[in-house]
């Protein structure tokens, strides 16, 4: 059995999701028995795991868990704009949140009008 791995940086921007994309495809092309299909492992984005296992454990603590919270937001809004070309509309459908409520959310991250470069370098990396 041929188990592949994915997580972390290997899925953590969308240029490294498509290259993954394109080797499952590769791998999908090879002529292999139903026993010898590969099996597909994928993780968290990078540096999400970290935010979760920080939030599991400041609310274990009984502590506030806002500002890892906030970050895992922040990471999840600036990938789907890497995803959408930063076309802001279908950024918030992908997200299930309206148009305001993401630009409100880009104001308060110094993000102030569509010109502004959209930075996924600009959220703190966690490995």
């Amino acid at each position: 059995m041929k188990i592949l791995k994915f997580g972390g940086t290997s899925v953590g921007s969308v240029q490294s999701i498509q290259t993954l994309l394109a080797i499952l495809r590769e791998e999908d092309k090879v002529k292999q028995s139903a026993n010898d299909k590969p099996v597909v492992v994928l993780s968290a984005m990078s540096g999400v795991t970290n935010l979760l296992l920080s939030m599991a454990e400041e609310a274990a603590k009984g502590n506030d868990f806002t500002a890892p919270l906030a970050e895992l937001e922040k990471r999840h809004i600036f990938a789907a704009l890497e995803k959408t070309g930063q076309n802001r509309t279908h950024a918030a459908k992908l997200l299930g949140i309206s148009v305001r409520t993401l630009r409100n959310k880009l104001s308060d991250y110094g993000v102030h009008s569509k010109d502004d470069t959209v930075a996924t370098a600009d959220t703190t990396e966690e490995q």
